[in-house]
C-alpha cells in the first residue's frame, strides 16, 4: 500500500532515521483523522519513504527520427496541479490520431514528420500546465502565510477550462 502527501517543510532537509521520518509524520499529520494517524502509527517505520519533490522542464524537442519521448520522459511535472499523468495520456491520445492514418498506410516516411508534428502542437499546452504546476508546488514550498495563494490557477477560469475541457484533436476533428 502506497500514501502520498505533499506537505510544507519549514527545513527541506530530508530525514534519514526512519524512526524520525515516521515522527515527523505523527507530527505533521497531527490534526488529521483518528484513521490517518492510526495508519500512521501502525506503518513500521523502514516502510516511510520521504522524497523531495522535483521537475524536469519541458525538452525543448521530443523526437528525432522515428523516435519519440511522451509524458514524464518529455515533460515530468511536480504534483502541483495533479496533471502531470494526464498531460502523458493527453500525449498518447495525441500520438495515437496522429500515426493511425500513416500506420493505416503503411508509408513509414512519414512517421519522422508526424512525430514532429506531434510534439510541435502539444509543447505550447505542455510547457503553460508544466509551468502552473511548478508554481503551485514552488508556493506550497513557501511560508506557510502564503499556503493559500495558487499561483497559476486562481482566478483563471480561462486556463481551468483548457485543461479540464481537452478533448483529442481527432475527436475535435470529427465533430466539425
Amino acid at each position: 500500500m502506497t500514501f502520498t502527501a505533499m506537505s510544507l517543510f519549514d527545513k527541506p532537509d530530508l530525514i534519514s532515521s526512519a524512526e524520525d521520518r515516521k515522527e515527523r509524520l505523527k507530527k505533521l499529520f497531527s490534526d488529521y483523522p483518528s484513521d490517518v494517524l492510526q495508519i500512521i502509527e501502525n506503518m513500521p517505520p523502514s516502510s516511510l519513504y520521504e522524497n523531495a519533490i522535483h521537475d524536469i522542464s519541458v525538452e525543448e524537442r521530443w523526437s528525432d527520427g522515428p523516435v519519440v519521448l511522451i509524458g514524464d520522459a518529455a515533460h515530468a511535472m511536480t504534483p502541483g496541479i495533479g496533471q502531470g499523468a494526464n498531460q502523458g495520456l493527453e500525449d498518447a491520445c495525441e500520438l495515437a490520431g496522429l500515426l493511425a492514418p500513416a500506420l493505416l498506410t503503411k508509408r513509414s516516411s512519414d512517421f519522422s514528420l508526424v512525430l514532429e508534428q506531434f510534439w510541435q502542437s502539444r509543447i505550447d499546452r505542455v510547457t503553460e500546465i508544466h509551468a502552473a504546476s511548478r508554481a503551485k508546488s514552488e508556493s506550497n514550498n513557501q511560508s506557510s502565510s502564503n499556503k493559500g495563494s495558487n499561483p497559476g490557477m486562481d482566478n483563471q477560469k480561462s486556463f481551468k477550462d483548457r485543461i479540464y475541457q481537452w478533448k483529442p484533436t481527432s475527436v475535435l476533428e470529427q465533430a466539425e
